[in-house]
């Protein structure tokens, strides 16, 4: 009966498939369409780094961009505070910028990951002296492209926090701080940059993976679902279907051909709503959507092995 289901709506699914793509890739380039940071590195001394993702099938020239450091719960960045960028994103690539100041020695396995390297001088540019208290902002021309922190917030201050205590940099709600001697990943669910500058909290653990201080074996890579998303949907292979679709009920069900490892559900703004590791032999899955707002929802199934699949999912 379950397989009839499935076979059914399947067959529901083929014939709106030519409307359905069109929307969904829609959806995926408004979502996927520019640079964003995507690890974050503070170390002891001079190791110091940013990547920058580039999620589009096209390089991105980096000379239209600025990097931004607003200092210890400044609301402004001088130009001493600014950097212009240069260089080119790949395609589905990265780029590792990376200190280079007479101040402090980088490490050997960190200057091997550099695509480049800012700040020889301290007293000619500042930019890239973050201390983890510090908000990053990614500009192109006057426009926020991505943050890192929260302009116009010391979180030492607010934590009541001195620099080496656990709360000096921005907390995930318990006492340990994510942006001071650690490295940052930025979760693949994220398919564009945070352009809130001041947000009511700022509370990194919803946007980043954390790994320990001195960690540079991921630079250089970067894993997205932009480069997943719509794939399933532009091919007559429809392993799984989300219905109702759209959905006034409350719930969603998910239906699969196969079974799943892992469901994720995000917005349409890359914010994960809902993860959940899936029992083995699952190909039925009901999902409670109350408390979700109105809109556009991206219900990603994993398959294991590489394999994942996205569907689109309006919530009216």
């Amino acid at each position: 009966m379950q397989q009839l289901k499935f076979n059914e709506l399947n067959n529901m699914k083929t014939i709106l498939l030519t409307v359905f793509s069109l929307a969904v890739s829609l959806a995926s380039f408004s979502q996927c369409n520019d640079i964003f940071m995507s690890e974050y590195v503070h170390g002891w001394s001079a190791n110091r780094a940013i990547e920058i993702y580039n999620p589009t099938s096209n390089s991105v020239d980096l000379s239209a961009y600025q990097l931004k450091r607003y200092s210890n719960g400044s609301t402004s960045a001088s130009s001493l505070y600014t950097i212009q960028l240069s260089g080119v994103v790949p395609a589905k690539g990265t780029f590792v910028i990376v200190s280079d100041t007479a101040q402090g020695t980088v490490w050997d396995s960190l200057y091997a990951k550099a695509d480049t390297f800012v700040c020889p001088d301290y007293n000619a540019n500042r930019t890239f002296f973050f201390n983890g208290n510090d908000a990053m902002v990614l500009f192109k021309g006057s426009s926020v492209v991505d943050v890192i922190g929260k302009v116009g917030e010391d979180p030492g201050t607010v934590n009541g926090a001195n620099n080496g205590d656990p709360d000096y940099g921005w907390p995930t709600g318990v006492p340990v701080a994510w942006t001071i001697d650690h490295t940052l990943i930025r979760k693949s669910t994220i398919l564009t940059g945070n352009t809130v500058v001041q947000p009511v909290s700022y509370v990194p653990a919803t946007e980043w993976d954390s790994l320990p201080i001195h960690s540079f074996d991921d630079l250089g890579s970067h894993t997205c679902d932009c480069n997943s998303i719509g794939v399933e949907e532009n091919s007559l292979d429809l392993n799984f279907v989300v219905y109702p679709n759209p959905s006034t009920t409350g719930s969603i069900t998910i239906l699969a051909a196969e079974s799943a490892e892992k469901v994720v559900v995000y917005s349409v703004l890359g914010k994960t709503i809902i993860e959940k590791q899936l029992a083995k032999g699952t190909t039925l899955n009901k999902l409670s959507t109350n408390g979700w707002d109105k809109g556009v929802y991206f219900v990603s199934l994993n398959f294991g092995k590489g394999k994942i699949s996205t569907k689109k999912v309006t919530i009216n």
